[in-house]
């Protein structure tokens, strides 16, 4: 429904801080205090690709861009998944 409310064209910007802490392969406590853990949202990673479908689905997407990634190789799955999916979208 609130997407019926959007311009029919925009610009996708996935922020990966909603997915939940478990999307992610840290188990390292001290990668955790270094500030490597993403604890901010709940979302599960295919919840998030199903919303891509979704706007790519009804909206005509100009452009994207996802943010939120941290250096640690171990986090770069879920970059390569939105990508994939994206990319996979015919964008």
């Amino acid at each position: 429904e609130t997407l019926q409310n959007l311009l029919p064209k925009l610009y996708l910007t996935t922020d990966i801080d909603i997915l939940g802490e478990d999307e992610f392969k840290l188990e390292d406590i001290e990668l955790r205090r270094a500030g490597f853990a993403y604890s901010q949202g709940h979302m599960k990673l295919d919840r998030l690709l199903e919303i891509i479908d979704i706007v790519f689905e009804s909206k005509g997407v100009i452009g994207a861009n996802i943010f939120g990634m941290c250096d640690d190789k171990r986090t770069f799955d879920i970059y390569d998944s939105i990508v994939e999916k994206i990319n996979l979208l015919n964008f």
